[in-house]
């Protein structure tokens, strides 16, 4: 039977007795993107995300990055690595700030400018992922955002989230397991979307035929 603490952190809660809770700044560092605009980018080249990419076209990891950027280009840029964890650093919306994701891929690749990187070795990169996507992060980094019409968000605002760390295998554990699970709900979202865009196709027709006296009442 597993015992519990207090985590000492009102969002979080109790945590398994054996757990840790750390600040992102002590058990990591952080890095600015640089260098990389939409007129930056090629068909064909090296591997590189926008800021933009992050809450637009990723959900929690990545191991292939869609936008590409030339060799010169990348000369003026921040090169990022298998594990390092992105942080979206300007959205137009609260909800856009701070959406992060693990890169797990083992090219080369390049951050553009508002990304901002979270590098560590410590910790299970993909369990780190989770965790700074749970509601206690988004809101934790939410409050800390700063602007109106476009929003932004620093390091320094995200070095004292708390992280609830369990040993490394049991962060292993977790994110397999998410891995598994979300995948499949993941699916059954799909279908379910699927099903629904074609009840309302339905409906959309039925008023037409209706309206339009093809139905026989």
């Amino acid at each position: 039977m597993t015992n519990f603490k207090d985590s000492g952190i009102e969002w979080l809660g109790e945590i398994p007795q054996h757990w840790e809770v750390k600040r992102l700044a002590n058990f990591g560092t952080f890095l600015k993107g640089n260098g990389i605009s939409r007129q930056d980018l090629v068909e064909y080249g090296e591997p590189a995300i926008l800021y933009g990419d992050i809450y637009t076209k990723y959900q929690i990891k990545t191991h292939f990055l869609y936008s590409k950027i030339s060799k010169k280009t990348l000369l003026s840029t921040t090169p990022i690595y298998n594990g390092d964890i992105l942080f979206s650093g300007s959205g137009e919306t609260k909800e856009d700030i701070g959406k992060s994701i693990v890169y797990l891929g083992d090219d080369n690749a390049f951050a553009g400018g508002d990304v901002i990187i979270f590098r560590q070795k410590e910790n299970n990169a993909l369990f780190l992922s989770y965790v700074l996507n749970t509601k206690y992060a988004n809101f934790c980094k939410s409050i800390n955002s700063k602007g109106e019409i476009i929003v932004h968000i620093y390091a320094s605002n995200l070095k004292d989230i708390k992280i609830p760390l369990p040993p490394l295998k049991e962060q292993e554990q977790i994110a397999n397991f998410l891995d598994e699970k979300c995948e499949k709900i993941d699916l059954l979202i799909e279908k379910t979307e699927k099903q629904i865009k074609l009840i309302k196709e339905y409906k959309t027709t039925l008023i037409n035929q209706a309206v339009c006296g093809r139905i026989n009442l």
